[in-house]
């Protein structure tokens, strides 16, 4: 079996199921069940997290060859995005641009250092709009709806809000949808990855070598700025910011809209 949870309780169950080969990674003892392991002390730190899993494949020298992520989605899942759309007056594929101002739900409580700030999506959507004839997605969580509540009433004409409105599989499909996914370091970008979509993202405290883009920054535009204290989010662990998460409110908005602009959008 390969344990990809660094859970020792997990290794535990394995071993007293009988498993005669328990393959996996340790940080801090976790992996002590294992039989077979690469010890990972200071976490995820030089290369792409998926590059961590796939060096276990070396210990039972199985080679590899490294491919996008994908997402395949049922026709079903497509269609009802597709109605979903219909009921706000949209057509899938006419400038649609998804953008989730939210994003790091897994930090709770510290979520809001690894968001770009609010008042900048506010000005960059409505760039989209008036410049561009973008037509707006907002998306999230329902712990997210206020945040994007905020920036659908401070905007004419208002995006579309689908913020604790459809559930992964439906965000799935609507995403598919759209031409470009413009998001924080989290969830949506690696959707937007393995769903083959242009996307921006803002990477302020996590380091974008390791969670980022995967294999290649493609389809992908990353936005981040390199501060003496970036990335501040090691060994699995936060550090805490004293800085108001500078490293996020340095990327201007004019950054992000020229760079958009340049990305050929239907």
């Amino acid at each position: 079996i390969f344990d990809l949870s660094m859970n020792s309780q997990y290794g535990f169950f394995f071993k007293i199921a009988g498993i005669k080969t328990r393959i996996g990674l340790d940080y801090k003892r976790r992996g002590r069940f294992l039989t077979h392991k690469i010890n990972i002390a200071k976490g995820y730190n030089d290369k792409h997290v998926a590059r961590y899993y796939l060096d276990l494949l070396s210990i039972l020298s199985i080679k590899f060859q490294e491919y996008p992520f994908d997402i395949f989605l049922p026709e079903g899942v497509v269609s009802k995005a597709k109605l979903i759309l219909k009921s706000y007056g949209l057509n899938d594929g006419s400038n649609l641009i998804g953008v989730c101002p939210g994003s790091g739900d897994s930090w709770q409580k510290t979520a809001y250092f690894k968001r770009w700030p609010k008042e900048n999506f506010l000005n960059l959507i409505g760039r989209l709009t008036q410049e561009l004839n973008a037509k707006i997605i907002l998306f999230g969580s329902r712990e997210e709806k206020k945040i994007c509540e905020d920036i659908c009433n401070r905007i004419i004409p208002k995006p579309v809000n689908l913020a604790g409105e459809i559930g992964l599989l439906e965000f799935c499909g609507v995403a598919s949808l759209c031409e470009l996914i413009i998001t924080n370091d989290g969830g949506p970008f690696h959707i937007a990855q393995a769903l083959r979509k242009k996307a921006v993202v803002f990477f302020g405290p996590v380091d974008e070598k390791v969670y980022g883009a995967y294999p290649d920054e493609k389809n992908s535009i990353v936005f981040k700025r390199n501060l003496a204290c970036r990335p501040c989010y090691n060994a699995f662990k936060f550090k805490g910011c004293g800085y108001d998460k500078k490293c996020l409110r340095d990327i201007s908005c004019e950054r992000v809209f020229s760079a958009i602009k340049n990305i050929p959008i239907r």
